[in-house]
């Protein structure tokens, strides 16, 4: 399985340059990261330092204008004050870890060697990942070797007549110039010799032309790594976006293939100029479309492309898209799957800046499908097009300075506030038709279909900006670039509502899980706390979405949990104070005096309290009596009309008669006017003013319950953990260096010092064959335990495998023989002192493949499965976020203290999630790790026992 070289859910990735002159590469990566900042995703990297040989370098003097920190050991003196050659390799390791102290307090994730002249040693390349950036094409190979690898590759490569020169960059490995090819710049050509003063002026000359291609190839191979795309795979092979590429990502031209921030997304949702390929007189999609566009009033220019080059209503039409006169912004792909390549092409050689990919028949379809929607996104990508789609229905745009409706929809949608991203077309098309009766406006629409270029991390920024938007609605299948959708779902929660609803939440991988972590962490369960930790709100279901956007579209947040109810029959009136009541909501009463004034105003057998029950015959002026009482008492948080409209009583009298001091309440307000026909006026007259009004009764509970203002979603990008206690880098090597051929669960006795290295106590351990069970019991009396280790064993209590209780020399001996007959092939027997009893909590760390890891808490013992009380919290996440997680359990009182049992110190607690994930984060080869249980007693936390595994590329 390939993994990132570096996995960006755990924020910007830190930059460490390595100089010997003017750092010119590191500079150009900077002003990369300047740019990037300025762009609503930000730079997924940041230039943490500088390091530099040599203390007159040009780069140390930019760099301190710059404001980076700057750490320097001059080479040439360490050398001399040792009276050893500069060639000297063992002391250039001496030299690495000198240089290493200076610096880690940087905490880089990445070296990049930009004109550093020196071979860093392994001191360097066991600690951090390097890459290199070289002058000369490092993918040209003769004798099965890198032709012009070493210090003069440019010259070699002049020597051997060739004609031009790339520069490369690779991973930085033992090997000179010889680790996995990253990215090849495009060719430089070589200019003829004739006329030089020498071979070297020559080699110079050529040399300042190269260096250009160099400095953007460092600043690009950052980026690439910085956003996840380039992957190892377990034969040390450099994979791209899930591509193989063995001679690296090669670039012909920077022109082709820009970075994302550099293809804008205005020419799709603003389109000035539109083309619909495929639209021709002949009844189609393709015309469908083109009439959809026209009939909605897009006020930019039309055209039509198709076989005759004949005008479709009323729209110029054109054989093929580049005889088009004018620039064009957009194009729709309305044609057989089998055209669509070359019409791509087409619009790469007009310069169509965006496209919609109708039509089926790619990826979804299969091996063959996915084929050609590869070779379709390479030519996406070489003409620096944006591609929504394929297999999409299309995009909505209401805005009145747009007004686009470029896709397959029937009907006209209204405007409004509601954002809508889906991957389903059908499910896109089933809320337009919802729309009217629930009220519903819209204000962009976007189908992504397979999501072979444009995915919702592309649209949220949009939607974000968009002051029409007041709340985004997401259909979701996959979750695509999970750290581009933390950052970017993050951002929009802070200002609108994001409302997901997802499919393909089965479980199916949580049996393969090989912990207890493991298991109850599933896939699933990770997208969900992702979704929670970037403040989403996640519909269980269609209808409670389209409910929640009616609702949210025009409705604020409650800010706390007081809610009125207004009804007029007991029944309907009790199950939504009951649903409410399920949901941790208060319905307070009026003021007695306010209840005894009202009393007097309705009709005698109603009640007064809440819900306030006016009966089926009350008249529009009761519920305006109602209405007024509940508004002007300032109690409540929100309110809730409940109508049962029997056949006497207009529904739209009532509506109305609320209506003015419904509309002076600064809180939500949801309705139902109960029955498709009866309820009708009610609900148009609610709808009408921004009122939401639902089919069902209880749907007005259920959707308040999702309403209640939540906590600000934190930049997780920013969250740090620079309070936990962490090895020092030169340990974090020994470890990796230590466990570095290990695949599968790592000896317990290695796990137990991984973990006290991040501060996590765990409970005296040996192996039975490091003790002398006479010695171990002839001291003060203490209590022992035995337990096995062996790689099936999980719950070794089930298992028999573990005895409890040892005193004595004797019953060691007699419990040893006993768990070596019960496991013979066991890898040893550990034993431990008794922890006192206390509290048993559960925690873990587990990894989820994109998604990164997740740190996992509940309480813990036989406890874990007896009650499945456990939240997952994904990493990186701050102290805020992981005592809100706590207070998510179930068992939440247990652990803070109830009726008079002290709690346990969640301070501690707290302090152990977050040196999970510091670990997890230093070592990203751990899959899975548990610990159950950590038992909090007198003495504060402690482990007791633990699991994890490793996996090595």
């Amino acid at each position: 399985m390939a993994k990132s070289i570096f996995n960006p859910n755990y924020g910007p990735m830190r930059v460490l340059g390595y100089i010997s002159g003017s750092g010119a590469t590191l500079f150009r990566t900077l002003e990369l990261q300047r740019r990037l900042e300025r762009t609503p995703e930000g730079s997924p990297f940041e230039i943490v330092g500088l390091f530099c040989d040599n203390p007159n370098a040009k780069g140390i003097r930019t760099a301190e204008e710059l404001g980076i920190p700057v750490r320097v050991l001059d080479i040439r003196k360490f050398y001399e004050d040792r009276n050893a050659p500069l060639k000297d390799r063992e002391l250039r390791k001496l030299y690495d870890q000198e240089a290493m102290k200076l610096w880690e307090d940087l905490e880089p994730h990445l070296i990049l060697l930009a004109g550093y002249v020196w071979a860093t040693t392994e001191e360097i390349l066991d600690a951090v990942r390097v890459v290199n950036v070289h002058p000369a094409d490092l993918s040209i190979t003769k004798d099965g070797k890198r032709a012009y690898a070493g210090a003069d590759g440019v010259g070699d490569a002049l020597r051997a007549g060739e004609k031009t020169l790339r520069a490369s960059s690779h991973l930085a490995t033992n090997e000179l110039d010889g680790g996995p090819l990253l990215i090849i710049s495009p060719p430089v050509e070589v200019p003829p010799f004739e006329g030089a003063p020498s071979f070297e002026e020559y080699r110079k000359s050529c040399i300042k032309l190269v260096n250009e291609q160099s400095r953007i190839v460092g600043a690009r191979t950052v980026y690439e790594i910085a956003m996840g795309h380039f992957q190892i795979n377990e034969r040390n092979e450099v994979l791209y976006k899930g591509e193989p590429v063995p001679k690296g990502l090669r670039f012909e031209s920077w022109e082709e293939n820009k970075i994302l921030p550099d293809r804008p997304l205005n020419s799709l949702y603003a389109p000035k100029s539109v083309a619909v390929i495929g639209a021709s007189q002949k009844p189609g999609i393709g015309r469908a479309v083109l009439e959809n566009i026209k009939s909605y009033g897009f006020s930019g220019e039309l055209f039509a492309v198709n076989r005759k080059g004949e005008e479709v209503s009323g729209c110029r039409g054109y054989k093929n898209v580049k005889d088009i006169p004018s620039e064009l912004d957009l194009a729709l792909l309305c044609i057989p799957s089998s055209s669509v390549l070359e019409a791509v092409k087409d619009c790469g050689a007009k310069g169509v800046r965006a496209l919609v990919g109708i039509a089926a028949g790619f990826k979804e379809t299969g091996d063959d499908g996915a084929l050609s929607e590869k070779k379709l996104i390479q030519e996406v990508d070489k003409a620096n097009i944006r591609f929504l789609g394929p297999n999409c229905m299309g995009l909505l745009n209401t805005h009145p300075d747009v007004k686009l409706h470029a896709n397959i929809l029937q009907g006209l949608p209204r405007e409004g506030g509601i954002a809508f991203v889906t991957q389903s077309g059908a499910i896109g098309a089933a809320l337009l038709d919802y729309a009217e009766d629930l009220g519903l406006g819209f204000s962009q629409i976007y189908s992504t279909g397979n999501q072979a270029d444009i995915n919702i991390n592309d649209l949220l920024p949009v939607l974000e900006s968009d002051e029409n938007t007041k709340v985004v609605v997401a259909y979701m299948e996959t979750l695509p670039q999970p750290a581009r959708f933390k950052k970017n779902a993050s951002a929009l929660t802070r200002k609108k509502p994001l409302i997901v609803i997802r499919s393909g939440k089965t479980q199916a991988g949580a049996a393969a899980a090989q912990s207890h972590t493991g298991s109850l962490a599933g896939d699933n369960t990770m997208i969900k706390a992702i979704l929670d930790q970037v403040g989403a709100i996640t519909a269980d279901n269609l209808q409670e979405a389209f409910l929640l956007a009616a609702a949210l579209e025009k409705m604020p947040a409650a800010k706390g949990r007081k809610v009125g109810v207004i009804s007029n029959a007991g029944g309907p009136g009790t199950l939504v104070a009951d649903a409410l009541a399920e949901r941790g909501f208060e319905l307070p009463l009026l003021p007695e005096q306010t209840r005894h004034s009202l009393a007097k105003a309705i009709l005698p057998e109603a009640s007064t309290g809440n819900p306030i029950d006016l009966v089926a015959t009350a008249k529009p002026e009761h519920y305006a009596l109602a209405a007024r009482e509940m508004v002007e008492s300032g109690i409540y948080d929100a309110l809730i009309v409940i109508v049962v409209p029997p056949a006497t009583v207009d529904t739209g009298e009532v509506a109305k008669a609320m209506l003015p001091y419904l509309k002076e309440f600064q809180g939500p307000i949801l309705s139902c006017f109960f029955g498709p026909g009866l309820g009708r006026k009610g609900r148009k007259v609610f709808q009408e003013e921004g009122i939401p009004s639902f089919p069902f009764p209880e749907q007005t509970a259920e959707i308040l319950g999702r309403m209640v203002k939540r906590e600000e979603s934190e930049d997780y990008s920013k969250h740090s953990s620079s309070q936990i206690r962490r090895p020092s880098i030169s340990m974090r090597k020994h470890i990796r260096r230590t466990l570095g051929h290990v695949h599968g669960f790592l000896p317990p006795l290695k796990t137990k010092e991984l973990l006290n290295c991040y501060g996590i106590k765990t409970v005296n351990t040996q192996s039975y064959k490091d003790i002398d069970p006479a010695k171990l019991f002839s001291g003060k009396c203490r209590s022992y335990a035995l337990k096995v280790d062996h790689p099936e064993v999980i719950h070794k209590s089930e298992h028999g495998g573990v005895i409890l209780g040892i005193n004595t020399a004797q019953e060691f001996q007699d419990a040893l023989l006993s768990l070596r007959e019960r496991f013979p092939d066991a890898n040893d027997f550990l034993v431990q002192e008794m922890a006192s009893p206390g509290t048993e909590i559960i925690l873990g760390a587990v990894k989820k493949g994109d998604l990164g890891h997740g740190v996992m808490v509940g309480l813990g013992g036989i406890a874990v499965e007896i009650l499945h009380d456990t939240a997952l919290l994904p990493v990186p996440f701050s102290p805020q976020e992981a005592m809100k997680t706590l207070r998510k359990l179930r068992t939440w009182k247990l652990i803070a203290g109830y009726r008079g049992r002290k709690g346990i110190d969640t301070e501690e607690l707290i302090r152990w999630m977050m040196s999970l994930a510091r670990l997890v984060q230093d070592f990203p080869e751990i899959e899975e790790l548990d610990i159950n249980p950590v038992i909090a007693g007198p003495e504060g936390l402690v482990a007791v026992d633990w699991r994890a595994s490793w996996s090595t590329n």
